[in-house]
């Protein structure tokens, strides 16, 4: 009988923390008084600790976050890919819908710079880590794509030469965006991107308006400076 209502104790707290986000964002799993409820074991803490990793890891639905879990039998790598998997194809069935939200990404190496163009529906997507760091990913990849040399060079990049840039892992940029608009749960959409890059004696300044975080931001500027005689600036 004890065990039974152990289980069920149990069962209950996860389901109270689970079906509440604010509960879930503010409370510090690993200090719930054990003493306080007869029954709640280490496990169950555990549990409720993946839940709230998983949930900020992914930004996808408390429940979707708790099934996935159950269902990877409390693996957070598994459960996570689980809900990649499933994002991807919810991903296609929102492609149509408008995004006038989002981030550019701006990055500055050596004599290089690029700004890129990320919308999602909702400006609380920004905020949001998966979204920050397609972002990140996004201006690194311009970045790095068909390096200059010489003479001062800036041009717009072809879309579909942005949908095909690589990124860290090997991943092509849509295959990433597709899945984190998989997680987030809105359309996810590379609008444009710009790659700006001077001689060896120019420089380049960069700048991100209201910003989120380091390099993002709701508008992006890089200027490059080149000396007309050549010299060092």
């Amino acid at each position: 009988m004890i065990g039974l209502r152990t289980k069920v104790i149990q069962r209950y707290l996860l389901n109270q923390y689970v079906s509440n986000p604010k509960l879930i964002n503010t409370t510090n799993f690993s200090r719930l008084p054990t003493a306080a409820m007869p029954g709640f074991s280490t496990d169950a803490k555990n549990n409720l600790d993946s839940v709230k990793k998983l949930r900020e890891k992914s930004g996808a639905p408390i429940q979707e976050v708790k099934a996935a879990l159950v269902e990877a039998d409390w693996d957070l790598d598994l459960a996570f890919g689980s809900l990649r998997k499933k994002g991807l194809a919810a991903a296609a069935r929102k492609g149509g819908r408008v995004t006038l939200e989002g981030l550019v990404g701006v990055v500055v190496e050596r004599n290089s710079a690029a700004v890129v163009e990320v919308n999602s529906e909702t400006d609380f997507v920004s905020r949001n880590e998966n979204f920050q760091n397609l972002a990140r990913q996004a201006a690194k990849a311009v970045l790095h794509s068909q390096s200059t040399q010489g003479n001062t060079v800036s041009h717009l990049v072809d879309r579909v030469v942005l949908d095909g840039l690589k990124i860290e892992g090997g991943e092509d940029l849509s295959c990433a965006a597709a899945a984190v608009a998989g997680l987030v749960r809105e359309n996810v959409q590379l609008r444009r991107a710009y790659k700006l890059s001077v001689g060896p004696s120019g420089y380049i300044g960069s700048y991100a308006h209201s910003s989120v975080s380091p390099g993002l931001g709701s508008i992006g500027v890089v200027v490059g400076l080149e000396s007309a005689d050549g010299k060092e600036l």
